[in-house]
């Protein structure tokens, strides 16, 4: 960066280099005391009691994506008996219209088709991936 100034213009970011994991930890702790909200820690490795320190509270993501599996799951089930025995049924041999086992498989794979795409498009959403130019990764 250069020593350059700029008027009416905002604090991007500032930047920390700790050798270290200790010294990162005092550190973010002194920086979620002053009061900062919008602030991240970058390093290569895991620092454990990091997002302790950041004051970082848990991810809603799990729950989101558990709900969302169990109403793709009730929606797939509900899908299935609808089509096999109120839209179009298909009496073959005697049998009943509905007959749960057959239609435990299809559902287990509605609930993990509709948590992974809840997972990603949560994550998206959370993570702010949708942000398309950050001024912290500004060259000048």
């Amino acid at each position: 960066m250069s020593d350059a100034t700029y008027q009416n213009e905002a604090l991007a970011g500032a930047i920390g280099l700790f050798d270290e994991p200790d010294a990162l930890l005092h550190a973010a702790g002194k920086v979620r005391d002053a009061g900062y909200t919008e602030w991240d820690c970058h390093t290569p490795y895991p620092v454990h009691g990091l997002d302790q320190a950041m004051g970082l509270r848990p991810s809603p993501i799990p729950i989101i994506c558990l709900l969302a599996g169990f109403g793709g799951a009730g929606l797939g089930f509900f899908f299935m008996w609808w089509t096999s025995v109120v839209d179009y049924p298909v009496l073959i041999g005697g049998k009943p219209l509905f007959s749960w086992p057959a239609f435990i498989p299809p559902t287990f794979e509605f609930f993990v088709l509709f948590a992974a795409l809840t997972t990603f498009a949560c994550v998206l959403f959370f993570c702010r991936l949708f942000r398309w130019h950050s001024p912290l990764h500004d060259a000048d």
